[in-house]
């Protein structure tokens, strides 16, 4: 998923950005300010990307759109792991019940503390 799916999905599934409604606009990327423009009727609003990753009013949404719907199974999927099960395995934490959509952003916070980027990170979704 690139930056522009993330912030068109969100909207898809109710999201609002400095309490717009932005399901009618259109959107350009601007990489050089990372983010996204929205336009409608000649009106121009910009949407930071970090501030659209770090809401979780954002990713619900995202996981609306999306059909995200379940939790997360049991602390011993590899498929939802957050950490390498082997090396890390005093160090787990469990996870389980939760939202897919929150544990989404959990792995991308993680995966932004491990040096990666927001953009790497939508890409796995």
């Amino acid at each position: 998923m690139t930056i522009k799916q993330f912030i068109e999905k969100a909207i898809e599934g109710g999201a609002t950005f400095q309490g717009v409604d932005y399901s009618k606009h259109s959107l350009t990327v601007d990489n050089r300010r990372c983010g996204v423009w929205a336009e409608k009727d000649g009106q121009r609003s910009f949407i930071e990307v970090l501030h659209a990753v770090l809401r979780p009013s954002v990713w619900k949404a995202v996981g609306s759109a999306e059909g995200w719907k379940g939790f997360r199974r049991n602390a011993g999927d590899a498929t939802w792991a957050l950490y390498d099960w082997e090396s890390d395995a005093d160090s787990l934490v469990d996870m389980s019940g939760i939202p897919e959509w929150q544990w989404k952003m959990h792995a991308m916070i993680d995966h932004l503390c491990n040096g990666g980027t927001v953009e790497s990170y939508l890409e796995t979704l």
